[in-house]
């Protein structure tokens, strides 16, 4: 089997032994090996080795020279530093919040309150807010929700696109719960959905955004801003109605 190391020792077609140089990992699988001609130190030979199920290892030689070889590799050594920091701003990155454990994660459900209830009331008027390029969504929910005077509403709807998110998730199935943070500063996505309730004028809203690559969601934080545009559609209910008990953990 013909491998760069079992070149040694014969004669290229430009005359002279081969030499062992440097080798640089390539793709799963290929092994590149740098091979200086002794007698031109201006021109180099490659090697390449690609190992195949079967173990069948197939040579492929030829020859660079060593101005072209060092302009590449300036190029790619430039490419990589101007590409590194975009890399490392669109991460995302995740923050656990430690559980704060109280008496009430302990204690056992009630059998005075039911697993499920109905909570009847009427829409009374349709707010579609509109948001637009860097708008903080969080933010700009509550400050139109303390706008508009809207005591009890339920979120419809949500449309649009982000340029940066933050958000969280539940991250254990028991009391005292974790959650974990989801942050992306640079991280655009379409929002494919919305839905959350206000309750007594403070804002609990959910978040579901999609890019390419998967979909995901949580609870909406602050730092998740618009892209294109966002709209996201109230249905106001009556004051009277009592959404007290919806969201609180304890009522159980």
């Amino acid at each position: 089997m013909v491998t760069p190391s079992s070149m040694m020792g014969r004669s290229s077609r430009r005359g002279g032994p081969f030499k062992p140089g440097f080798g640089l990992s390539g793709f799963k699988g290929d092994r590149v090996e740098i091979l200086k001609y002794p007698h031109n130190e201006h021109r180099v030979v490659w090697a390449t080795r690609r190992c195949y199920p079967g173990c069948v290892s197939i040579p492929t030689e030829g020859t660079l020279s060593m101005k072209k070889l060092s302009i590449l590799g300036c190029f790619t050594a430039i490419s990589i530093v101007l590409a590194l920091p975009v890399f490392l701003s669109a991460q995302e990155t995740r923050r656990e919040i430690a559980p704060q454990a109280t008496t009430e994660d302990a204690r056992p459900n009630s059998d005075q309150i039911p697993d499920v209830y109905a909570i009847h009331g009427q829409v009374q008027r349709v707010v579609l807010l509109r948001f637009k390029y860097k708008a903080d969504l969080l933010p700009g929910l509550q400050k139109m929700i303390n706008q508009e005077k809207i005591r009890n509403a339920v979120i419809l709807s949500g449309v649009g696109s982000v340029r940066s998110y933050q958000l969280h998730d539940v991250a254990n199935g028991d009391f005292p719960t974790k959650d974990v943070v989801l942050k992306n500063p640079n991280g655009p996505a379409n929002i494919v959905g919305m839905s959350g309730v206000v309750i007594n004028g403070k804002v609990h809203a959910h978040i579901a955004l999609a890019n390419a690559d998967k979909a995901f969601g949580g609870d909406l934080e602050a730092n998740t801003t618009v892209l294109t545009f966002a709209a996201v559609t109230l249905g106001v209910l009556d004051d009277a109605v009592d959404l007290n008990h919806v969201d609180d953990r304890n009522y159980r």
